[in-house]
């Protein structure tokens, strides 16, 4: 409430009330002290929002901190295992190499065959 226009109307009234009916006579004395007392406890109030807020948004940090962490872990496990199927592709590959006979020239492909039969 205190941070909407309604407080400020309300104050505006309520000065205006107190001013104008002559509640009291100037330099308002009373009027000062409790428009003191009201800027102290809503001075108060504002740092109690703001420290609420900062624990919240401490609470989003870690979780955002423990998920980048968490996805770390799993970008270095996906680096282990793509170098393990990195370092298994060449020992295949090697293997294959070193047993197959070098060929002279690649088999041709079968020749196209017409409609008439002859090719």
């Amino acid at each position: 409430f205190a941070g909407s226009m309604w407080f400020v109307y309300i104050h505006i009234v309520w000065f205006s009330c107190w001013i104008g009916l002559g509640v009291e006579k100037y330099p308002f004395g009373l009027l000062t002290m409790i428009v003191s007392l009201e800027a102290i406890f809503l001075s108060t109030f504002v740092m109690i929002s703001q420290n609420r807020a900062d624990a919240k948004r401490q609470v989003v940090a870690d979780q955002q901190w423990q998920t980048v962490k968490e996805e770390d872990a799993q970008n270095h496990e996906l680096l282990d295992l793509s170098n393990q199927t990195l370092e298994l592709t060449k020992e295949v590959l090697g293997r294959e190499v070193t047993r197959s006979p070098p060929c002279a020239a690649p088999p041709r492909p079968p020749r196209a065959r017409t409609a008439a039969g002859l090719g």
